[in-house]
């Protein structure tokens, strides 16, 4: 399941072998046993991952984004996996704070969470 996930997301593979591929968005969460950083292809399509290397859940836990939308794509502690399903919700409004974008969920214990930015319909 995971390989065609990974298949199928370009950002996770297009750039392995540059830094363009690559972006940090917190790289010293090492009190909380966590990082969060930003997987891009050659089109800049974004893919955000966070993961926490602790037994610990982190409610409400807030990251800087830069799309308004983001869609959970990928959670390990998905009750298919035999996880607790605590991110449930699968799409995540950004909200603004002093010029900053952010999404604010719940990270799980032992987990690694994959968001992608949800694309707004354009009506017609």
């Amino acid at each position: 399941m995971f390989n065609h996930f990974y298949l199928e997301n370009k950002p996770l593979w297009e750039l392995d072998f540059s830094w363009l591929g690559f972006e940090w968005i917190y790289p010293d969460l090492a009190g909380w046993n966590m990082i969060a950083y930003r997987r891009l292809d050659q089109k800049k399509n974004e893919l955000m991952i966070v993961v926490n290397f602790s037994p610990e859940a982190h409610p409400a836990f807030e990251i800087d984004v830069i799309a308004d939308k983001y869609e959970l794509v990928f959670s390990s502690d998905d009750e298919k996996f035999g996880g607790d399903g605590i991110s449930a919700a699968k799409i995540y409004k950004a909200k603004e704070a002093d010029g900053t974008k952010r999404i604010t969920f719940d990270v799980p214990p032992l987990s690694a969470t994959i968001f992608k930015p949800k694309k707004s319909r354009k009506k017609t």
